[in-house]
């Protein structure tokens, strides 16, 4: 036997002295890779990079919309043809369907937890339940219930344009919250009345318009909608307040105390703005009586005038919270809230 040979039987390995550890096996026998199992369920995404492109290209297209819709430059043929078109293209990147998929996707994986709000949400209420029975709690855009297992302490109404659940109310929040505090519309007014809470979750960023996301805001001081001490829960894309023009902390803050809203607490993430606000006095800044239209009838019946949502139902005082500008530079983006001024 020749030197090498003997050399490699003297290397021989000798046995284990103790026993190997034995490492749990994965179902199938591979290793399961973070954000598998949310693949599973929802193979229309094969990651959060792919779902988020969606979200954040069907905000650009709303936004687009509404701009469009605002826009007294056109005729109404061009207006027309150039919605068309739009609408197409809303539609060749899967419409509102896929946009909620992707939203529900990102909510659902390890990966990008911080945009389920419901567990941040689900904390704070239970530090503010105190000895009550149940907390009446309004959640806009809800897509799904994400609330469903806290029904024994959470009384929820769900609404969303377009819902994939069946405990999830169809409802455009401005339809829904005109007809709740009017009792109209065919809108359930609660025999115990008014929210303890408001949930607007990547929601006023959803909405194109400045003017209209101060509507929004603006319905929720409302005395027939939330109570007085009522909690405000908003949730954006920190860039709505880190690296916009017209948009910080500080003005979001100023804006809010405009419609009688204390900042409780708030946190900033790499993606996402928290704000708890609490209502300190209610007020209906939303009132069909505002609008120089309004006639004594339109006020009997159970129905409210097309023009119920139209901006000069609004009051938010004679100067109103303008936008300004607070950031330079071409990389910011144009977010912001507007508070309308009075109409003379």
């Amino acid at each position: 036997m020749s030197e090498r040979k003997r050399k490699k039987k003297r290397a021989k390995p000798q046995p284990l002295t103790t026993a190997p550890i034995k490492r749990p096996k994965h179902e199938g026998g591979k290793k399961k890779r973070r954000g598998d199992g949310k693949r599973k369920q929802n193979s229309m995404f094969a990651n959060v990079v792919e779902s988020q492109a969606v979200v954040a290209k069907y905000h650009v297209l709303m936004k687009k919309k509404e701009q469009l819709l605002a826009d007294k430059s056109l005729d109404q043929e061009a207006k027309l043809l150039k919605l068309k078109s739009l609408e197409r293209e809303i539609q060749k990147m899967g419409g509102i369907e896929k946009y909620q998929q992707a939203s529900m996707f990102g909510a659902s994986t390890d990966e990008n937890a911080a945009f389920n709000a419901s567990k941040w949400v689900t904390k704070e209420l239970k530090d503010a339940q105190g000895l009550k029975k149940k907390l009446r709690v309004l959640d806009v855009g809800a897509i799904d219930d994400q609330y469903k297992n806290e029904k024994h302490w959470l009384n929820v109404t769900s609404i969303d344009i377009n819902p994939q659940s069946k405990s999830v109310l169809k409802y455009d929040f401005f339809d829904f919250a005109t007809g709740y505090v009017s009792k109209k519309d065919g809108v359930s007014y609660d025999v115990d009345g008014e929210y303890d809470a408001v949930i607007l979750s990547l929601v006023v960023n959803f909405v194109g318009c400045p003017r209209r996301r101060g509507d929004m805001l603006g319905l929720c001081s409302h005395p027939m909608l939330l109570k007085k001490g009522g909690l405000l829960f908003l949730v954006l894309p920190s860039a709505c307040t880190e690296n916009s023009r017209y948009m910080n902390e500080q003005t979001l803050v100023n804006t809010m105390k405009h419609l009688n809203f204390d900042l409780v607490s708030s946190r900033t993430t790499r993606k996402l703005y928290f704000g708890k606000f609490q209502l300190q006095k209610p007020c209906p800044f939303w009132n069909l009586k505002n609008h120089p239209n309004f006639k004594p009838s339109d006020d009997d019946g159970s129905s409210l005038p097309e023009w119920k949502t139209d901006s000069m139902c609004y009051d938010f005082g004679e100067r109103g919270f303008p936008r300004r500008t607070l950031r330079g530079g071409q990389k910011r983006n144009n977010f912001a809230i507007i508070l309308r001024k009075r109409k003379e």
